[in-house]
């Protein structure tokens, strides 16, 4: 009796999980069950209010809404990740990020291909909102026309050994940077030459941040806005674009690595590069198709410490990024012109602290050659708190000392900057 009990028992479980998986894939179907291709959704708006006494008594250039950045990703398949990122303005809309991951290659391979921020660096990988400080290093802007969101693909290669060490192979289509933080740096070294406000009124292009959108939709550097000026002398050399050769794109490489030291600290050290042979082209008519290349290149170490049961947000990091720039000019001496290549460098060191969940603070400091053949030196420190209102928003104070011979030379600077996000937002290597 026993034994027909138990057949019973088992055809009639059989019989509910066979009817159990048909009303699944009926479901699935329909789409009851397809959540996993909602895409994760995230916009952060991002504000500044400053004070300056660069002109005398202290003075605000008004409230900058930098803008409001939507962000959007899923899994296509169970093979790529797709991301896109855009930036609103109140001059309108900009692509900053669009790419897709292939995290699960063979042999620890990953590709990432599309728009996206170089893996280059360590700020690099970073929006500026996501920074602990209000303003982009000045050093990315000065090198790099600042940060670098660029087209391309990125091979990355982890050791399949016990410690962890990855290595990025890279090809973009050019080095571009651009920047939205309109710091009291850029706005000066934009004023300092007013031809620039001029070329762009005279083409129709409006400006963004640091850089300009032409009537055609091209993003122009200062310096591609430059190389647009009438002169009886050879223009500035001018930024490659379009149909090029292969020595007209960039290429790059990076290598990555993190060392755990107990429970709570990590260090993560890093060198990358990225090098374009034929980056500007001489627009001298005797020196046609003549070109000058342009290498950035870049070391950091950033100490982390996290501690796992202390509290909940509690945690310090420190570091020091150095960035250098080796690159071609043409130079105009007693009626000849001078091919010269400089070599700059400098270093951005910084420090973040927050005690409690509330509560953040910490400082910067930045020293790098200039870029305006005086063999000058621009320095600048400053300090910043932070109060958390939620996870989700926070309100920032920043102050900066500028030491920029013959643009910025000992101007205070204080900006208050407000954050708030909603949905899903993250950015570099957080902890």
């Amino acid at each position: 009796m026993s034994i027909m009990i138990d057949k019973k028992f088992y055809l009639l479980l059989l019989i509910f999980v066979s009817l159990s998986g048909v009303c699944e894939a009926d479901q699935k179907k329909s789409g009851i069950f397809s959540n996993w291709q909602n895409p994760d959704i995230g916009m952060t708006l991002d504000g500044v209010v400053d004070l300056d006494d660069a002109e005398g008594p202290w003075k605000s250039q008004g409230i900058n809404l930098r803008g409001a950045e939507l962000i959007v990703s899923a899994n296509i398949d169970p093979y790529a990740f797709l991301a896109g990122n855009i930036l609103l303005t109140e001059h309108g809309a900009e692509l900053h990020e669009a790419y897709s991951l292939f995290p699960y290659l063979p042999f620890n391979l990953k590709l990432k291909l599309g728009k996206m921020l170089a893996n280059f660096g360590h700020w690099n990988l970073y929006h500026v909102h996501s920074m602990p400080f209000t303003s982009e290093p000045d050093i990315y802007k000065v090198y790099a026309d600042g940060m670098l969101a660029l087209t391309g693909f990125e091979f990355s290669w982890m050791l399949p050994i016990g410690h962890f060490i990855e290595i990025t192979l890279s090809a973009y289509d050019r080095i571009q940077g651009h920047t939205h933080d309109n710091g009291l740096f850029a706005i000066a070294n934009l004023a300092s030459n007013r031809s620039l406000e001029q070329i762009a009124s005279e083409i129709g292009a409006e400006k963004h941040g640091t850089h300009w959108h032409s009537v055609d939709g091209k993003i122009l550097s200062e310096q591609e806005l430059l190389a647009l000026t009438d002169s009886e002398e050879p223009a500035e050399p001018q930024i490659i674009t379009g149909k090029r050769r292969l020595a007209g794109f960039a290429y790059g490489g990076k290598l990555l690595t993190s060392i755990e030291i107990g429970q709570h600290i990590t260090v993560d050290l890093s060198g990358s590069a990225i090098y374009q042979h034929e980056y500007k082209k001489s627009r001298c008519p005797e020196l046609n198709d003549y070109s000058y290349s342009k290498l950035l290149y870049d070391a950091s170490l950033v100490i982390y410490w996290h501690p796992l049961t202390s509290n909940r947000y509690r945690n310090f990091q420190t570091g020091v990024e150095m960035l250098g720039t080796y690159e071609g000019f043409e130079r105009i001496s007693n009626d000849w012109i001078v091919e010269q290549y400089s070599n700059r460098s400098g270093f951005f060191g910084w420090f973040c602290w927050r005690p409690a969940r509330r509560w953040q603070f910490g400082g910067f400091t930045e020293f790098f050659e200039a870029d305006n053949n005086q063999e000058d030196f621009y320095k600048r420190f400053g300090g910043f708190i932070t109060f958390n209102l939620s996870h989700y928003q926070y309100i920032r104070a920043e102050y900066s000392r500028f030491y920029y011979p013959q643009i910025l030379d000992g101007v205070n600077q204080l900006r208050v900057q407000y954050d708030a996000s909603i949905g899903y937002h993250s950015h570099g290597r957080q902890r």
